[in-house]
């Protein structure tokens, strides 16, 4: 559920292999809990986006300060950060616990962010809530079907194409 408060068209990476490095014995399987033991190396190492987003965003999409945000597998919080700070309210939906307490702790200072516990494929989020569903570095983990629909149902009715994705760092 969200905690207290609320643009990726998946292109997800089909038939990924579970097999695992020769000798590796301790890789998780579940991509929702894969990065609870590195969370301190993503808050310490991990590049932030462009701003360039934003102008992108604004120009082809029509993005403004007033709208609604969906970050789905927003992780520590770099890619919610921008659109904060171009003064969107951001819904973070993020299943790992471990990155959701990150995000929460490095946007605690963002009036206008709102952390859910929730996943690309159940984000917990009402219908017709986002202007706006991104994600910058998780689109891959998603099960493709189950989040079109997903996305389909938080995008507001005006918006029906209010999703494009991040691939790296660069807006595709």
């Amino acid at each position: 559920m969200a905690k207290g408060c609320l643009l990726s068209e998946c292109a997800v990476e089909s038939g990924r292999s579970e097999q695992r490095p020769y000798g590796c014995k301790s890789l998780a399987t579940d991509s929702k809990e894969r990065f609870s033991n590195r969370v301190e190396d993503y808050v310490r190492y991990r590049p932030g986006y462009p701003r360039e987003v934003l102008d992108v965003l604004r120009e082809e999409c029509g993005l403004a300060a007033e709208s609604v945000v969906v970050d789905v597998g927003s992780g520590t919080g770099l890619l919610t950060q921008l659109f904060l700070e171009n003064g969107n309210v951001v819904y973070g939906v993020e299943p790992n616990a471990a990155m959701r307490d990150a995000g929460e702790q490095f946007l605690e200072k963002y009036p206008h962010f709102c952390s859910v516990a929730g996943s690309a494929e159940a984000t917990t989020l009402p219908d017709a809530c986002a202007d706006f569903v991104v994600s910058g570095q998780a689109f891959h983990w998603f099960e493709p079907k189950a989040t079109r629909a997903e996305f389909a149902r938080m995008l507001k009715p005006e918006r029906p194409g209010g999703a494009g994705r991040m691939g790296g760092r660069h807006l595709e």
